[in-house]
Order: C-alpha cells, then sequence, then structure tokens
C-alpha cells in the first residue's frame, strides 16, 4: 500500500493543503494524525447522492479513557486493525442542498468575512454560512446552517433552537440527513435555527473543538452568525429572547460550553438531549439551578436515551430526589418507555423516555433525531 496522504468518511474529506508533502505510511497513522492535529489538513463537504453509501470510520486509532472524559462514546465499538471502512447505506430520502446563485452574489455591503449560500426548502430560507471569522477552526465545510421560518417577525423577540451534531458527521450533513428544516416546521413563532459546527475535524470521531469551547466563543459565534444572515442582520444578543439547546450524541460537548461558558446561558429555557448523557453529572447544576422554573413549567428539560440508558436513569433519580428535597411536585416529571407525543411533552416539563424501536432497520441511536426534534418543537409551540 502506498502513502497516505487524504481520507474521505461519509460527507467530508481530509485533505493536506497543497505542496504538503508529509503522507503517513499507514491509513491507521493517517487517522491518528487527523485527530491529534486536525489544523493540519483542509476539511472539505462531499454531496452524497441517492442510491450511494457513505463510510463510517472503525480503525481509528484515537486516544482511549477508562471514562467519558475525553468524549468516546461508550457504545462504540473497540477500534478495529482488520477493516479500516465500514459501509453504511445513506437514505434513499436524502434531500440535496439547492444553492441559489454564488457565495458574492448573497452578501450584502459589510459581509466580507462569510460566504452566505442560500437553500430554498419547504417553507422557510436556509443558509450556509462559511469562513467566520468566529469558526472553532478554519475549514472548508459550512461553519454553521440557520433556517428562517416563514413570516419571520423581525419586531419580535427571536426564538433561538441550537442543535449540536454528534460525531461522523458535520453541521451541514446532520441538516440534511436528519431534515431539521421539515422538523422545524411546527417551531413556535419567530424561532431560527442555528446548528454549528463545534468540531475541530468535522465528521470525525474527535472530541477537539478548537476555539468553541472558550468562554465566551459561542456568544460571539451567534453574533458573527446574525450579521451574515440578511434576515437577522442589524440584530444582537439582546434580541434573543429564549434559546433552546438540543444535543445529539457526542452533541454534549458543545452543549456543555454554551451552557457554562457563554452569557446566552441565561436565557437558556429548554435542554433537550437526545441519547446524548455520556458524562453523568455534567447537566446537574444547570437543572438544580433552574429546579422551580422547570417544576413550574417555566423552563423544560427532556432527554430521550437509548445508548445513555444507565446514565439518563440515574439522572432521572436524582431529579425526583431533587424535586421531593425542594417540596415541588413529583407530578411535573415523566419518566417512560412508552411512545409519546408533542402533547405529553407539553404536559410534563420534565421529560426521561427511554427508546427502543429501530427505525429501517437502524439503532435507535442514530435515528431518535430524525424521530425526535419536531415532536420537542410541535410540544414547545403547544404550550
Amino acid at each position: 500500500m502506498g502513502e497516505q496522504c487524504n481520507f474521505t468518511k461519509g460527507d467530508v474529506r481530509y485533505e493536506r493543503p497543497n505542496g504538503d508533502k508529509h503522507c503517513a505510511q499507514t491509513q491507521s497513522n493517517l487517522l491518528s494524525e487527523i485527530y491529534a492535529h486536525p489544523e493540519n489538513f483542509i476539511v472539505k463537504g462531499l454531496t452524497v447522492e441517492s442510491g450511494q453509501t457513505a463510510s463510517r470510520l472503525t480503525d481509528a486509532k484515537t486516544p482511549t479513557s477508562t471514562d467519558n472524559s475525553t468524549g468516546h462514546l461508550p457504545s462504540e465499538k473497540v477500534p478495529s486493525t482488520k477493516s479500516p471502512l465500514e459501509k453504511a447505506p445513506v437514505s434513499a430520502t436524502m434531500p440535496k442542498p439547492a444553492f441559489v446563485g454564488s457565495p458574492q452574489d448573497n452578501l450584502r455591503p459589510g459581509q466580507n468575512t462569510a460566504n452566505l449560500h442560500p437553500v430554498e426548502i419547504h417553507d422557510s430560507q436556509s443558509y450556509e454560512i462559511n469562513h467566520l471569522k468566529t469558526a472553532s477552526v478554519r475549514h472548508d465545510v459550512p461553519d454553521a446552517m440557520v433556517r428562517i421560518p416563514k413570516n419571520f417577525d423581525p419586531t419580535k423577540p427571536i426564538n433561538l433552537v441550537v442543535y449540536n451534531h454528534g460525531y461522523y458527521t458535520t453541521a451541514e450533513g446532520d441538516f440534511n440527513k436528519n431534515h431539521l428544516d421539515k422538523q422545524m416546521e411546527g417551531a413556535p413563532p419567530n424561532t431560527v435555527l442555528i446548528v454549528p459546527e463545534w468540531q475541530a475535524a468535522p465528521g470525525s470521531k474527535s472530541p477537539k473543538e478548537g476555539n468553541f469551547g472558550n468562554r465566551g466563543q459561542f456568544d460571539a459565534m451567534v453574533q458573527d452568525i446574525f450579521n451574515h444572515t440578511p434576515e437577522l442582520k442589524g440584530k444582537t444578543l439582546n434580541d434573543v429572547g429564549t434559546v433552546g439547546i438540543v444535543s445529539h450524541s457526542a452533541g454534549f460537548i458543545p452543549t456543555e460550553a454554551e451552557l457554562y461558558n457563554n452569557k446566552l446561558s441565561a436565557k437558556v429555557n429548554s435542554v433537550t438531549l437526545l441519547d446524548s448523557l455520556y458524562r453523568p453529572g455534567e447537566l446537574d447544576s444547570w437543572i438544580q439551578n433552574n429546579i422551580k422554573d422547570l417544576a413550574s413549567g417555566r423552563k423544560q428539560f427532556t432527554n430521550i436515551y437509548f445508548d445513555t440508558r444507565r446514565n439518563s436513569e440515574e439522572q432521572a433519580s436524582r431529579v425526583k430526589d431533587l424535586l421531593n428535597r425542594a417540596g415541588l411536585p413529583g407530578n411535573s416529571m415523566l419518566q417512560t418507555s412508552s411512545n409519546i407525543d408533542s402533547n405529553a411533552l407539553s404536559r410534563f416539563p420534565i421529560v426521561f423516555k427511554q427508546e427502543s424501536r429501530k427505525f429501517n432497520g437502524d439503532s435507535p441511536h442514530y435515528r431518535i433525531p430524525a424521530q425526535y426534534l419536531s415532536v420537542v418543537e410541535d410540544a414547545a409551540a403547544e404550550k
């Protein structure tokens, strides 16, 4: 086998810059270098057509730990030294983004720090935003996906929803694969969706965040996104009324940064974990600080889990004890393995839901976002 210089996985490709001849002797060595030094590679997004397949990495010799402090998910298999790639089918209904015009055509005066790619789908306007100054690192995949709802009213407060993707995908990839645009159609009025690219090596199994975890970085990124989104230009963080955070899988890593390192955390009124509690106890302080608002229904906490069952059920037990010690009503919390809809979510401000159903043969872990984001947003609209 010859030297390994580039690597493609799923909807992303890692390439060495032109002129860089320092290639790895084996693919395993190349992958290890990608995870250790993502800044040495150019990351490019690839379009996946219906009927093609995406490759899932299984041969990465990444650092390991006996706990989850590095962000490696306990459900993932021990890396194999035999087959470097494992084929995974792509949904035949995956939409292909329709780019309108060139990046330069879509920039307003003063918008010279980012490329804006409008994507017109459903009854909304969606954008890919590239080359933000506040990006986690510099890469060639979109720094964020943004969805503006139909009939957005700039005179009213912004209901901001932040969706944090997991490993093996990108902000753009998750937006398309899980049909986030369509799932947000039932959200409360004036809900703006932002899907940030938080990984230093997008699409990898690396927990490295680059600059994203720095104090105040997410606040700055949101403002940067506002400045480069036509409908939000001129808006500031003061125009944000509420913030809802949704985390899937390894998305718990940026979720913690958003909650604990940024001023926007004061406006968070909803946290949703989609099989994402891989660090037990990490969200306990937010729950404890907001337990009265949660019990009264002024705020919402939802944990839908499969892989993270043990951590999630232990968290549910702690929340029950917390409600009891505070003398708050226990009937504000629902713990169930039965199917739930938006009506059930709207009636219980604290929800722990075990998921076990397979969707089209896929593990519940990978299908929970496509199944439940719309339920969560519909429930928010029903309150």
